[in-house]
């Protein structure tokens, strides 16, 4: 689970600006929807992308 995690993790930090912006646009109304947040996963998602973004220019620098 960790190695898919950081290979998550090194895809996201390769991303550009512009590729991230459409990936959160995509993924809040997914998160914040009840049914699909609590139920398919969605509010998890978007911990782990807010997770990934906070720690983006950490594990940029590395």
């Amino acid at each position: 689970m960790k190695e898919k995690f950081q290979k998550l993790n090194n895809w996201y930090v390769g991303l550009n600006t512009k590729q991230r912006v459409i990936i959160w646009a995509l993924s809040l109304p997914y998160a914040i929807f009840p049914p699909t947040g609590v139920l398919l996963g969605g509010i998890p998602w978007a911990l782990i992308l807010l997770y990934m973004e906070y720690n983006r220019n950490s594990n940029k620098n590395n």
